[in-house]
């Protein structure tokens, strides 16, 4: 790990907020935003905390070895008997998260007041300690006030719980979701006819040239969860039985599908389609749909500016169409070549077209089981080691199957949930990446050659 990044300790300072193993402060962070949390973290002015208080530190011991471990450290008056007691609570409580500091270099820089201010939150005016417990007990063999950032919930609850952010979007798509109501097509009901007999004459269907900040990535939001639930319970599905699970489509698919998207994205710096996209009146933005996977990548990766779109104006929303398709033929002339499929959907008072482009229903369930094999197998035969908490963070849990021929090691010089999520999918890709300049480094070693 590189030392004196300011930028990454700040990151290991957020990741620990959200993995505390204290029930009060594990509950009170359910419902913050992460990133919003960063922020109000290097935001906070560094203080001192008077080493003299350190009993008012709720969390400072949480197990019977700690406390005795503590009490030790209060008595002990060598520096090196000192060491050992602090290498000994390491190998109890292994990091998640290495620093590349010795306990030796912590305590010199401790000694000089030369190292990043310990993490404490202050919940129900009662103090938690976050990150530094290495350092605070430094302060206390030294006998000195101790450097800290202590974080309030007053100021979290006004800035970061997700009801004051606009990521409330997913907890309100739940009661009001943007696709709803799908219309069942009969050989006598044909959807692209029924769009075309029953839409108003305000809206239309055609291609739009669309900002970036215009489209609604939202999809993104979920993959966390989605991840979590993958790799703990749905990674290791045999081939023959797997689609037929009640939660293939909603989970169990999502990340690989995404993981060979990306793949395919990676080789063309782009996609051959475009988006599907339709206006939404609540929100103000264009909704993307078909195209989870899609979003997710060209949100995670994408850096254009505007995007062609298949675009529909719900409501008849004013824009400009660069072409319009006033009847379905002209749809199909324009994408000749390409097998197209149309459906529609009831929402906001329309029914709402979704164009697939060459995405027939064989082909389809091909893609997601040859990428699913693809992704259970890499995780069979590739061990995961990270600079964060993998494990805790995703959910990922050795299999009896697992036989590991390598390792594959994640660096990220910014712990930030988003480029959490990108070197995750960058290393199911099962290729070694440098990704801007080594924000996000992904490298493998044979098993045999450590």
């Amino acid at each position: 790990m590189e030392k004196n990044n300011s930028i990454l300790f700040n990151a290991i300072d957020q990741e620990n907020l959200f993995n505390q193993w204290h029930p009060d402060v594990k509950k009170y962070t359910l419902d913050l935003d992460t990133n919003c949390a960063l922020q109000v973290i290097k935001t906070t002015k560094e203080s001192t905390f008077n080493i003299l208080k350190y009993k008012e530190v709720l969390n400072l011991t949480n197990t019977r070895e700690c406390k005795e471990i503590l009490t030790r450290i209060v008595n002990e008056k060598d520096t090196t008997n000192f060491f050992k007691i602090l290498k000994e609570r390491d190998s109890l409580h292994p990091r998640n998260i290495e620093r590349g500091y010795s306990v030796e270099e912590i305590f010199q820089l401790t000694e000089k007041d030369n190292y990043h201010p310990v993490l404490f939150l202050e919940l129900n005016k009662k103090y938690y300690i976050i990150d530094g417990r290495t350092r605070f007990y430094c302060c206390l063999f030294l006998n000195k006030d101790v450097k800290v950032r202590i974080i309030s919930d007053t100021k979290l609850n006004e800035k970061c719980k997700v009801y004051n952010q606009m990521e409330y979007i997913k907890e309100f798509y739940g009661a009001l979701p943007v696709i709803k109501l799908p219309i069942k097509e009969t050989a006598e009901l044909k959807h692209f006819k029924m769009f075309y007999d029953l839409k108003q004459d305000s809206e239309k269907l055609g291609i739009l040239h669309i900002k970036r900040e215009d489209l609604l990535f939202r999809e993104t939001l979920e993959v966390p969860r989605i991840m979590r639930e993958f790799f703990t319970y749905y990674r290791d599905i045999a081939p023959d039985v797997v689609h037929k699970h009640p939660l293939y489509n909603s989970i169990i698919k999502v990340i690989p599908k995404i993981v060979g998207l990306l793949k395919e994205y990676l080789k063309e710096d782009n996609f051959k389609e475009p988006l599907c996209v339709h206006w939404n009146p609540i929100f103000k933005k264009w909704d993307i749909h078909p195209g989870f996977g899609r979003q997710v990548v060209l949100d995670l990766f994408d850096e254009r500016e505007t995007y062609e779109c298949i675009a529909f104006n719900t409501g008849g929303h004013r824009v400009f169409f660069h072409k319009e398709f006033e009847k379905y033929n002209e749809l199909e002339e324009h994408f000749k070549g390409r097998n197209v499929q149309f459906s529609v959907s009831a929402n906001h008072g329309s029914l709402i077209p979704h164009v697939h482009l060459n995405a027939e229903r064989d082909k389809m369930q091909t893609f997601f089981a040859k990428n699913y094999e693809e992704t259970k197998n890499f995780l069979h035969n590739h061990k995961i080691i990270t600079n964060f908490n993998f494990n805790r963070w995703t959910g990922y849990k050795q299999v009896s199957t697992d036989q590991y021929s390598k390792t594959v090691k994640l660096f990220l010089s910014d712990l930030s949930e988003k480029n959490r999520i990108k070197a995750t999918l960058l290393a199911l890709t099962g290729e070694e990446v440098n990704y801007k300049n080594g924000l996000i480094k992904i490298t493998h070693k044979n098993i045999s050659a450590l």
